[in-house]
């Protein structure tokens, strides 16, 4: 194969591979906030400010088995209601995936100096 022609391909590639994880990334209009209140009997729900998330993180991040925008759904549509997938709500504080993963995060953009969200308990369940 000459160069010009494998420059050419790889190029190509590059292309598609960005435009897909670009598409991912900006197609379809996330809700401004979400409520998480599926463990209210133990501490207020969180809302949680969904449209700013997802314009700093990749939407594949909380939606883990999504493929696309569309199939990006409820945490609790599959968590809780499969027996063999945790209930984040019936969960310890410290094996909960969204303190795992929200706390985590923020604390880590923290350390390195930059803004960031709540890591204590009362700043995310509040009752307001």
């Amino acid at each position: 194969m000459n160069r010009k022609l494998a420059v050419t391909l790889i190029a190509l590639v590059v292309a598609v591979a960005f435009a897909g994880t670009m598409t991912f990334t900006f197609a379809g209009t996330p809700p401004e906030t979400i409520v998480i209140d599926k463990a209210k009997n133990k501490k207020p729900g969180v809302t949680f400010p969904h449209k700013e998330h997802s314009e700093r993180i990749s939407c594949e991040t909380c939606h883990h088995t999504a493929k696309t925008p569309e199939e990006a759904e409820s945490c609790f549509a599959c968590h809780g209601k499969e027996p063999d997938i945790p209930d984040p709500s019936a969960m310890s504080a410290k094996k909960n995936p969204f303190h795992l993963t929200c706390k985590v995060c923020h604390s880590d953009l923290k350390k390195q100096g930059e803004a960031t969200g709540p890591t204590k308990c009362k700043d995310c369940h509040n009752a307001e």
